[in-house]
């Protein structure tokens, strides 16, 4: 909620905060939506789920003050399937998420696609990191995470040729949601 933000930054710090020396825990960042600068997303990595899980009841969690949300909070546990990162994202960079289905059966080839776009992105001026996470409890639901130094090196990137062609061999196993493009607040550690 737009009046209730500095509740919510004072709550992220705390919970931050809380993290720092946690078993298991590995990165955080913070994020805003570029086309709703209300809508945050916060993107946790932990050594396992079972970690988090852990973490969550314990007396060391932090909780969102009540009526800070105007939403329910959500949350999704992935693994990691294929990733590259050639830096340490940083405030400021542009993060492109998007949710994918995949059919049924088709789910080797999408990760082996995958695994290729990962190879060709990082040699693209602007390249950050790129992660395919696929859905605990769902064999055919996948995140992809594409983390870029700005807009203009994503558009880049998806008018190349290497692009277009790996991205259309997949258009016959997916089946694809709308893209969410966030802006990087913070990262920890």
């Amino acid at each position: 909620s737009p009046e209730r933000m500095s509740e919510y930054g004072a709550y992220g710090e705390r919970a931050s905060a809380a993290l720092e020396h946690e078993h298991g825990f590995l990165r955080e960042m913070h994020m805003e939506e570029v086309d709703n600068p209300n809508r945050r997303l916060v993107y946790q990595v932990w050594e396992d789920k079972k970690c988090r899980q852990q973490f969550a009841r314990s007396p060391r969690w932090v909780r969102v003050p009540s009526q800070v949300l105007v939403g329910p909070a959500a949350t999704g546990f992935y693994h990691l399937i294929a990733g590259v990162q050639l830096r340490e994202p940083e405030p400021g960079v542009c993060v492109l998420d998007r949710e994918l289905r995949v059919g049924n059966g088709h789910q080797d080839e999408y990760e082996t696609i995958e695994r290729g776009l990962c190879a060709l992105a990082k040699d693209q001026p602007g390249f950050v990191s790129r992660r395919i996470l696929k859905f605990l409890g769902n064999d055919t639901s996948y995140l992809r995470v594409s983390v870029w130094m700005s807009w203009g090196a994503v558009e880049h990137w998806r008018t190349t040729v290497e692009y277009q062609c790996e991205n259309a061999a997949l258009a016959d196993a997916v089946v694809w949601t709308e893209a969410r493009r966030y802006r990087v607040r913070s990262v920890l550690p």
